[in-house]
């Protein structure tokens, strides 16, 4: 199975979870930019995909994001990289899947990643539970040991939806009047 995440070698899980609740997810708003995406995926879908996976945790109502068009106005940097860029993590094609710290998400881009709108094929990945997977780290959720949950980490083709356990786990980590205070927004 595909890891889908692996945590930066120089720290600890209990660490970077607690470094990641103390930053950007204390945040109710939370502004993201989105790098360019590998060549053969249309641009536009890609960052529909992004969009998609942000609105995925937004529904939750403990927080709402939106995406900026400069990177340096961005709590959080969507970007893919290759193991041969500085602070790449990644082990090259097959293996780990996507990094996430307190600022960022970085994707392999040695994967080849698939948009929901393409047929499954075998040894290449969807990007959009991925992502949602690794926006509930960026967002200070560790890995859970249920098959079902997104927080589950290994990667399962489809998995789009967060679970009432991600959901709980969530709400659990953050003051329920935060939620409270954004009934009749839209989302």
């Amino acid at each position: 199975q595909e890891a889908v995440d692996q945590l930066e070698s120089s720290t600890s899980s209990d660490q970077l979870w607690s470094a990641i609740r103390d930053s950007i997810a204390r945040k109710k708003e939370i502004k993201y930019w989105v790098g360019t995406p590998p060549g053969y995926l249309p641009a536009e879908e890609a960052v529909a995909e992004v969009d998609a996976a942000f609105g995925v945790w937004q529904a939750t109502r403990l927080w709402t994001f939106s995406r900026v068009t400069e990177r340096q106005d961005a709590d959080c940097n969507v970007c893919w990289k290759t193991p041969k860029m500085p602070s790449a993590w990644f082990d090259g094609a097959g293996g780990t899947l996507a990094v996430t710290s307190t600022h960022y998400i970085h994707l392999d881009a040695s994967e080849y990643w698939l948009l929901q709108s393409n047929k499954s094929i075998p040894g290449r990945f969807q990007l959009l539970p991925v992502l949602i997977h690794e926006i509930g780290h960026l967002l200070g959720l560790a890995h859970s040991n249920r098959r079902e949950d997104v927080m589950f980490p290994f990667y399962a083709e489809g998995k789009v939806a967060l679970t009432e356990s991600d959901i709980e786990k969530a709400k659990a980590m953050y003051p329920t009047s935060r939620s409270a205070s954004n009934h009749g927004e839209t989302l």
